[in-house]
């Protein structure tokens, strides 16, 4: 059941399920955000957009967000710094990179500093659904942070590309 406020719910209420699961799209594309909110089932996700560094950055500190999904092209610090400063903070987020094309050192360098996946454009809403639901199991189970299988992320991602 939703609650009407974004955040209010502290991280105990959430991984039990007991309201909605807040995600961040960080991306000023607007078609990231609408891809990611098709892709998920509305009556347990709450998907919220940030259009730049700044408002992500505020909206990850001061609401909690077990899922966060950023452009690793959003304006502001490169996709590494940008996962240490979103994953990073006193509220620790599964953080997932959106990219458009296949980069084993940003997929590398992400699951180094704590992220945990990558997304490939053009967004696949069963992929979509897989990560962010994968991502949100480790966050209720207090495990935030690489995917539970690297090697099985990266074939997704790999699957991905060359379908494309």
């Amino acid at each position: 059941m939703r609650s009407g406020r974004i955040g209010g719910e502290d991280r105990a209420t959430i991984a039990r399920g007991a309201t909605f699961v807040p995600v961040l799209v960080a991306s000023p594309r607007s078609e990231d955000y609408q891809q990611v909110r098709e892709s998920l089932d509305k009556d347990r996700w709450l998907v919220v957009a940030a259009r730049d560094w700044a408002a992500a950055l505020s909206l990850s500190r001061s609401l909690v967000f077990p899922v966060i999904v950023c452009d690793c092209n959003l304006r502001g610090p490169d996709g590494h710094t940008a996962v240490r400063g979103l994953a990073g903070g006193w509220r620790t987020a599964s953080v997932i990179l959106l990219t458009d094309r296949w980069d084993s050192d940003l997929w590398e360098g992400l699951l180094q500093q704590g992220g945990f996946d990558v997304l490939m454009r053009p967004l696949h809403r069963d992929d979509v659904s897989a990560v962010l639901d994968t991502a949100y199991r480790q966050w209720a189970d207090g495990r935030p942070g690489k995917a539970v299988s690297s090697e099985s992320s990266r074939n997704t991602l790999v699957r991905s590309h060359t379908a494309s």
